[in-house]
């Protein structure tokens, strides 16, 4: 069998023929080099590791937002008070905090997919699977909760360098030139405990006579 990207020129001289690992796949030859493009098979793989940082990245994108509800205690947990949620929701009593959870589940359901996807077949694979489980069987604290969901984050930043690696060898081992990954990460938000904390108003019991005119603008 001939050896990936192996070439045959057509006896005309006009056209060669390249292996893709399942068929010859024939290509004119001009005055000008041949633009350079990865064999099917190693397209399809680009495309899916492609797919892969996307949905990361967007996963990733609402991963922050939910550790923020967290860390400012938006989102209450707790072993009676989940079950509580779940239970009005169940009977069609539902409240804001009951429904907020539902969408918390929900979320979580998600990310999980995603993150254990991207990170199949590479080196923060088991990593994936041991957060991921710890998370599902601790959400009974939101502290707790939020500490995990800052790792799996950490870990899939990893498995996205490894991802767009693997994209960016494929490419140089057939001299094309590089992808710029970099537009599937989502830009870094601060997190609820690090957001700049609006300053609070003085208490104009505290005041002395002139930083009290000078506010009221006397």
């Amino acid at each position: 069998m001939p050896a990936m990207g192996e070439r045959r020129t057509r006896r005309d001289g006009k056209a060669y023929a390249e292996w893709n690992g399942q068929a010859w796949v024939e290509y004119p030859i001009s005055g000008k080099p041949a633009p350079m493009a990865l064999p099917a098979t190693l397209q399809k793989q680009e495309d899916a590791d492609i797919e892969m940082l996307s949905a990361a990245s967007q996963s990733n994108s609402i991963l922050r937002p939910t550790r923020q509800q967290l860390e400012s205690r938006k989102l209450d947990l707790g072993p009676i008070r989940n079950r509580v949620y779940e239970a009005r929701n169940w009977i069609g009593a539902s409240s804001p905090e009951s429904r907020d959870y539902a969408s918390f589940r929900a979320n979580l359901e998600k990310m999980r997919n995603d993150s254990l996807r991207l990170n199949k077949g590479v080196q923060t694979e088991g990593d994936a699977q041991r957060a991921w489980n710890e998370l599902f069987n601790n959400l009974n604290d939101e502290r707790l909760v939020s500490q995990r969901l800052g790792e799996i984050e950490q870990i899939n930043q990893n498995a996205i360098r490894l991802r767009s690696g693997m994209i960016n060898q494929r490419r140089q081992d057939r001299g094309i030139a590089p992808l710029d990954t970099n537009k599937f990460a989502v830009p870094s938000q601060p997190s609820a405990s690090t957001a700049p904390q609006a300053a609070k108003p003085a208490d104009p019991r505290r005041m002395s006579n002139d930083a009290l005119k000078k506010a009221l603008g006397l």
